[in-house]
């Protein structure tokens, strides 16, 4: 059975929606790495931008989708933006 455009939508919506609520109701909140330096190690601009710079090569090298550097790089920064893990 193949889902309509309209379920679809609403599956994504659906999907969106819990996210938000997710994000809105965790116990941990991001900081902004590059002005507290001690929650996040060594990483500062330069560092990165360089690790966004390699990504993009990534992309490149393996005909990804462009969109494919904009969610790296989105997990990255709240990876390093939690203080959990390596991270912190």
């Amino acid at each position: 059975m193949t889902k309509t455009i309209n379920d679809k939508r609403a599956d994504i919506l659906g999907r969106l929606d819990a996210m938000l609520v997710q994000e809105a109701t965790a116990s941990t909140r991001c900081f902004d790495y590059f002005k507290n330096p001690s929650k996040s190690g060594a990483v500062d601009e330069t560092s990165r931008r360089a690790m966004v710079t390699w990504l993009r090569q990534v992309q490149v090298a393996l005909s990804l989708s462009p969109d494919t550097v904009w969610i790296a790089t989105s997990i990255l920064d709240r990876y390093l933006c939690s203080g959990k893990g390596g991270s912190s």
